[in-house]
């Protein structure tokens, strides 16, 4: 899968999951995405060539993206 459109699908989900639960916050929930989606390419990158490599399993990256998008759900509790 290309890395740009996985950034895209899961920005897509999250701000779905995120913005029904902080609509009066969607700008800031949306620069949050955005913020963590940059810093957080370089993971997304490295799993994605494991996957492509073997070096992972569908279930393990799916694992990883599933950790991944709770981490940002918690740190947009956190605010």
């Amino acid at each position: 899968m290309d890395i740009e459109t996985l950034i895209k699908s899961l920005k897509k989900e999250l701000l779905k999951v995120l913005g029904e639960s902080y609509a009066d916050y969607k700008t800031e929930t949306k620069e949050d995405i955005e913020s963590f989606l940059t810093r957080s390419k370089v993971k997304l990158e490295r799993w994605t060539n494991l996957l492509q490599t073997g070096g992972l399993t569908p279930t393990d990256y799916e694992c990883f993206k599933s950790s991944w998008s709770f981490k940002i759900k918690i740190r947009s509790f956190e605010k």
